[in-house]
């Protein structure tokens, strides 16, 4: 496996917060009065190309402390009629929008 993470000293998140921060348009702070802006996409598609690279990601935070986010990538690529099926499966997994 490859590992990246990101760490940060931030407002961090709290804990029962945390099941939720990759979900699409979700933000801790719903009212329309918030003070960080954002639409709430940026989480939920990382997770989804990470999921379409068979990694996974993860994230540590304490409030006021900040937050770190880790994502780990397996270390070999798949052969490409095994990329074409996890692309043909990958629209599963991007959040959608009906007009």
């Amino acid at each position: 496996m490859q590992a990246i993470a990101v760490k940060d000293t931030g407002i961090g998140i709290a804990r029962e917060n945390l099941q939720h921060i990759f979900e699409a348009f979700r933000q801790v702070d719903q009212t329309f009065t918030r003070k960080y802006s954002g639409t709430g996409l940026g989480l939920a598609i990382v997770k989804s190309l990470v999921q379409m690279m068979e990694g996974t990601i993860t994230v540590e935070s304490e409030l006021g402390k900040g937050s770190k986010f880790q994502v780990e990538f397996p270390r070999f690529i798949r052969k490409h009629q095994e990329m074409d099926k996890l692309k043909n499966n990958s629209a599963k997994l991007l959040p959608t929008i009906d007009d």
